[in-house]
């Protein structure tokens, strides 16, 4: 079952939050710390009307979860406006992980200088993270991450936006796999600075009226 994470919907965040950093622990966003993934990520940034996250529940646990923007610059000047809270979730983290979470602060600092640098900087709406625990997968039965997917597509087409972007890694087969499916098209490959991406990435953009008959 697909549900719309919401803000107090502490149990499905606490299970989303241990599963992104299980699986993402490297990422620009797991590195600034627990405290960021659980109370800005999964918590304050839901209540921007900008961004969301769609959590698949089995037998109420988070078995994955899809986080994306209709707006992505709208995303960034709430997190501005906001400073204050997410000082605080950093400084947290800062006590526990120090250099990790020092080193995604500077990675951050980073695209906000370079931001207008961006792969396709017109099209605003991106599919941030994508995590399914593969455990669940089996035993729910389900493709669970062509249904989040697709439930995005549709989420998004619904409110009126058009185009999708969505950056992987270029050695990450399962994700690639999953964009081609979708017919996303490829319009970058290479290295994103503006993002502190050092490997080969590939940056897909999208149509999401795809989302109501792909399936």
């Amino acid at each position: 079952m697909i549900s719309k994470l919401e803000p107090q919907m502490l149990e499905a965040r606490e299970g989303a939050t241990q599963l992104y950093i299980r699986k993402l622990g490297d990422s620009q966003v797991a590195r600034l710390g627990r405290y960021f993934v659980r109370d800005i990520y999964f918590g304050e940034l839901l209540k921007n009307e900008n961004f969301r996250c769609d959590v698949f529940l089995v037998e109420g646990v988070v078995a994955g979860f899809i986080a994306y923007t209709f707006d992505s610059r709208d995303i960034f000047s709430y997190m501005l406006k906001n400073t204050g809270l997410f000082i605080a979730s950093l400084i947290k983290g800062f006590f526990r992980h120090p250099v990790r979470v020092t080193g995604a602060v500077m990675q951050n600092v980073a695209f906000m200088v370079l931001k207008d640098k961006e792969i396709c900087p017109e099209v605003r709406s991106e599919s941030l993270s994508m995590v399914v625990d593969g455990g669940y997968k089996l035993k729910s039965g389900e493709r669970i991450a062509n249904l989040l997917y697709n439930n995005m597509f549709k989420t998004l087409y619904d409110n009126k936006v058009r185009q999708v972007k969505s950056m992987v890694k270029a050695d990450n087969i399962f994700s690639r796999a999953l964009n081609n499916y979708f017919k996303m098209k490829t319009v970058y490959k290479g290295r994103i600075f503006s993002r502190s991406m050092m490997h080969d990435t590939i940056v897909y953009v999208g149509d999401t009226s795809v989302g109501k008959d792909i399936l």
